[in-house]
Parts: C-alpha cells; structure tokens; sequence
C-alpha cells in the first residue's frame, strides 16, 4: 500500500511543503491552477531538492479549474477512486474555499484517507481524528519559497567570546566619554568604511585594523584613548553593531531560539548573485531568530530618530515573514506614546533596556506568550 499525498496549491506554499514533510509520502498529488503552476513548480523543485520526495513520485495532474464546482468535485471523486487501495492524506491548506470543500467532503467518509489542515503556526490538524500535532519549519526554505531568498547572512556562531567582553568595553567608552562625539565617529557609510577604516572628527579619531581598534576621545582638552580587540571588532564597533551583536546574545539564551542570522540581506530574486545581493540587497534585517516552526525578525535601535523606523521595519516582516513571523523591536532607551501607538498598530513585540532595567528575563517572558500564537 503506497502512502498518496494529496495537496491543494494557493498562495501560500509553506503549509503546502510541511504538509509533504509531515506526511513522508510515496507519492504526491499536486492540485493546482493555471494561475498557481508557478508557485506548484517551486514547491516540487523544493521538496525534490530536499530529498522529501524523488523526482518520479510527483504524479502527474492537469490544471484544476478554481471555482468550476462541478468539475472539482469530479476531480475529487476521480483521485478517491483511483488511491482507493492506497493510504491517502489530503491536505485542504491551499488552494480555493471551493477545492477544500469538495475534497474533504469526497474524502470524509474514505477509512484510508486523512484529511489535512495546517496554520499559519505550524500546526497539523486531523480533520477527522480532531488531534493536532507541531511540523518543524525551515525558515531558510520559507523565504525561499516566499520567493525573498535569504542569500547574505552572519551566522551567530562565528562570534567569540571576546567579542562578547568588548560590548561591555564600548558600553564603558560610551557612558565615560562624549557619546555624541563616539556616536560621530563610529557612525559610518559601510559602502566607504572598507576593511580597515580610519575615521576622525576634530581631535578625536578612530583607526581599526586586523583585530584591533584604537579610539581617541578628545573633548575640552581631556584626551581618553582606548584600545579594544576582537576577532570582529572592527565589524562590532560601527553603526551601533555591538547593539545588534548584544541583544543576538541575549536572544541566544532564550530556551526557544534553535538559530540566530545576524545582518540578514534579501535579495531581489532568486537569480541575484551573493555579491550584488550584498551591495543592493532587498531588504535587510538585524536579526532573525529560528525558533523550529517560527521566524522572529529583530529590529535594533540604541534610539528611535524617527517613529517611520517602526513602518519601515513593519513592511519589511510582512513582505518577506509572511503571516508566519512575528516582528520585535528593541531599543536601549525608553519609547515615547506615539512609538508605543505605532507598535499597537502593527501587531509588533517591543521591549526596551531601559525601561525593563535591564532584565532580560522579562524579554523572554514576553517572548514566550506571544510567539505561542502569532496573531494573539
């Protein structure tokens, strides 16, 4: 008896690709339209490519018309009949209102089919036998087959734990010099900054190079001078990254994060290569924390400038998340009404150093109830 997976392909294809890793079947039926071939031809490339099926166990159908009521639930009574000595699942996830109607209701009363619902939080539902149970996503094979592959990334790992004690090293330079002055040097375009930047305003200067980095604070005639290494430190000094490395840290401790992606660039299409993506990139996020079937996006300010920020960050989950990711933003200081007004209507997750007194275990309590469900 072979194990036949029927499944339904609309706009969203993740639930359509747990569906096939869930089930491990011998053979998978794809139901699709002429408008959703292309998201079905992304979907087998994937599945095949991942060795969840072969290339020859994806049978062959026609192009299902999406609302013609007749010719679906003939469709539905031709596969019953012919998987009837098969071990059938029929995931109704995708596709239109009028495909999961016909086919859960041709495939109810079969003894040999399961009938197959999956949300939007990763959870299998047995229509039949009412029991619920988890599918592990992969948030790499989401954006991909969201089609904002996630090409350019640091993994969390290759940072060490000397880079680790120079976060609390600039935390000291910033809160015992200028840090307007510090702010200055250290903000930089990274297009100009290359591999060993030098940057100087008025008397005060920073010079990295290899693993090193020197920093002049001159201010009023007190002249502080400091001299930091790391393996990354010329990475983590500028453009506040020893934030982003700090909060990543914070993130890692948490009991349900399985993968951290630090400075993560989507490209503009699956073609673009490594490099452009990393010049031009679609879009880009600090932080994105793989929880096993969740993605986290993690924007990081030491201050809010501008609430847009907030917008901005906002659109970039929903294009690239989907409705299956949760966004969070963390910043060192305290909000003010009009960024908690901003957060409210956004759905958005936000904690800020200040004023939780720098407790993180109160992130991850906060963490912990709202990634149980996405929309609540």
């Amino acid at each position: 008896m072979r194990k036949i997976h029927i499944t339904l392909v609309g706009g969203q294809p993740m639930p359509v690709y747990l569906g096939i890793s869930y089930c491990k079947p011998d053979a998978v039926l794809f139901i699709y339209s002429k408008e959703t071939e292309k998201q079905k031809q992304a979907i087998k490339k994937e599945v095949i490519e991942n060795k969840l099926i072969s290339e020859d166990s994806a049978l062959k159908s026609e192009a299902l018309d999406p609302v013609n009521m007749e010719e679906i639930e003939a469709a539905a009574i031709q596969y019953k009949e012919k998987f009837a000595n098969d071990e059938v699942s029929v995931n109704i996830s995708g596709g239109t209102k009028a495909w999961s109607y016909f086919f859960a209701k041709v495939f109810e009363n079969s003894p040999n089919a399961k009938i197959l619902y999956i949300d939007q939080n990763n959870c299998v539902h047995d229509l039949k036998s009412k029991t619920t149970e988890y599918v592990q996503n992969d948030i790499l094979v989401q954006f991909k087959l969201n089609k904002n592959p996630l090409k350019v990334y640091t993994p969390f790992n290759v940072y060490t734990e000397r880079d680790f004690e120079m976060i609390g090293e600039i935390e000291k330079i910033r809160r015992t010099t200028d840090i307007g002055i510090f702010t200055k040097l250290t903000n930089v375009d990274l297009d100009k900054k290359g591999t060993s930047p030098n940057n100087q305003v008025g008397d005060s200067k920073i010079k990295c190079e290899n693993e090193s980095c020197e920093i002049t604070i001159a201010k009023s005639g007190n002249i502080k001078k400091f001299a930091l290494s790391s393996p990354h430190i010329c990475d983590i000094i500028f453009n506040a990254a020893w934030f982003e490395l700090k909060v990543a840290k914070i993130l890692s401790e948490w009991s349900k994060a399985k993968n951290i992606y630090m400075n993560c660039k989507f490209v503009v299409n699956n073609g673009q290569s490594i490099e452009m993506a990393a010049k031009n990139p679609k879009n880009e996020v600090d932080i994105i924390v793989d929880t096993g079937d969740k993605a986290l996006f993690v924007e990081c300010k030491t201050n809010i400038a501008r609430s847009t920020d907030i917008d901005k960050f906002n659109n970039v989950v929903k294009n690239v998340g989907g409705i299956g990711s949760k966004a969070l933003f963390v910043c060192l200081n305290s909000f003010g009404e009009k960024e908690r007004e901003k957060f409210r209507d956004c759905n958005m997750l936000a904690y800020s150093f200040k004023e939780s007194n720098y407790d993180a275990d109160k992130l991850y309590k906060m963490l912990d109830t709202k990634m149980i469900n996405i929309n609540k």
